[in-house]
């Protein structure tokens, strides 16, 4: 029967260190560490509106997500994803996101406004 060679052998002897952690937990991933935190002086500041010109009457809204847009119009998120699909509403894509505008539920909603008659106008014709 052959001898085998044992491990302590084939290992050169001029060592390298091996790219990875040895030991019981040299299967956990090390990540690297997080970026120092900014400053508070050089941190961003978030903001609900930025204005687009010198003049403040025409900020930009936060734009509304589309769960959100479907309660404040009373009706399923699958019907406005539909609506979206059929382009019978406008909406904004960001990246993965949609949004919709709140300015676009307004004029929904103005568009599809019936204005109230009169009830007893159908009364006085026939008279």
């Amino acid at each position: 029967m052959p001898k085998i060679a044992r491990a302590s052998r084939l290992i050169p002897e001029v060592a390298r260190p091996l790219p990875f952690p040895v030991g019981s937990n040299s299967r956990k991933i090390q990540r690297p560490k997080a970026p120092k935190q900014l400053s508070a002086i050089s941190r961003p500041v978030r903001r609900d509106t930025v204005a687009l010109s010198d003049n403040s009457a025409d900020p930009i809204e936060p734009l509304l997500e589309v769960k959100r847009a479907a309660h404040l119009l009373g009706i399923s998120v699958k019907t406005l994803r539909d609506w979206m699909l059929y382009r019978r509403i406008d909406f904004v894509k960001v990246g993965a996101h949609v949004r919709i505008r709140p300015e676009t539920i307004r004029t929904l909603v103005a568009r599809n406004t019936r204005p109230a008659e009169c009830p007893h106008e159908h009364l006085e014709a026939s008279r």
